[in-house]
């Protein structure tokens, strides 16, 4: 899905400003240049908190700010049992999450086993055999 914003960081003599790519102007035209990327990478990150958007930020190799993207979050409604919903509040309670990012980790845990598939690890049972 595409950005609703994509910006960069300009270094100047007013100091850091961050320019919004495709409609090339700056953002926060009322406040003069940030003294640092983080400082800069911050208020992006409230302006897109108050839009309801979600940031990202793609860095070159050498860890510098390529760019920032902000986009609009995807709402998944799911349905599930009364029984999965208590397993997943109490997982969500042990470690001290949110259902939605409990749901998160457990997706996140779930690729990592799905790439060691793909390798070949695969899973081990309790007879040391894979499991695929």
């Amino acid at each position: 899905m595409k950005p609703a914003y994509t910006f960069r960081l300009v270094s100047g003599e007013g100091g850091i400003r961050v320019v919004d790519r495709e409609r090339d102007f700056f953002l926060f035209q009322d406040r003069g240049g940030f003294t640092s990327p983080e400082v800069a990478l911050q208020a992006v990150e409230e302006f897109a908190k108050e839009k309801g958007l979600l940031v990202s930020v793609v860095r070159t190799k050498d860890g510098h700010v390529d760019r920032i993207e902000a986009r609009r979050p995807v709402i998944l409604n799911l349905s599930i049992t009364p029984e999965l919903d208590e397993l997943l509040s109490r997982l969500a309670l042990d470690l001290g999450l949110s259902k939605a990012a409990a749901v998160v980790k457990g997706i996140a845990l779930l690729k990592v086993a799905a790439d060691a598939k793909q390798r070949g690890k695969g899973f081990h049972n309790h007879r040391n055999r894979n499991v695929r």
